[in-house]
């Protein structure tokens, strides 16, 4: 019965160990598609725009937050990068990209 104890926690060890790589080789992809069909469905009927910086924030990433108005209405988002938020400080105007359908999807596409 030992040999059998043994046995089943090596394999539960390994399927561990199987896991953990599949989840820190698989998350970063995961998001990077994520992002990338985000951008493909804003692009289809994307309008540049300008929006203003006015808040970073370090919780759970660095993320700057901007606002802007379209069809006279006000809207917020966000986007997380680390080199977006060393660019950038509250008060900053940016170039997004918005969704002319769904103007609350938007993201950032230049520095003003």
């Amino acid at each position: 019965m030992n040999k059998i104890m043994r046995s089943g926690n090596l394999f539960f060890f390994v399927l561990f160990i199987i896991v953990m790589i599949i989840i820190s080789r698989g998350g970063p992809a995961l998001s990077r598609w994520s992002e990338k069909r985000y951008r493909e469905r804003i692009d289809k009927n994307g309008k540049i725009i300008a929006a203003e910086i006015y808040k970073r924030k370090t919780h759970k990433g660095k993320t700057v937050h901007y606002q802007y108005k379209y069809n006279n209405r006000d809207y917020t988002n966000n986007d997380q990068s680390d080199s977006l938020f060393n660019l950038l400080r509250a008060g900053d105007e940016v170039l997004i990209k918005i969704d002319s359908l769904q103007p609350g999807d938007a993201y950032i596409v230049d520095m003003k």
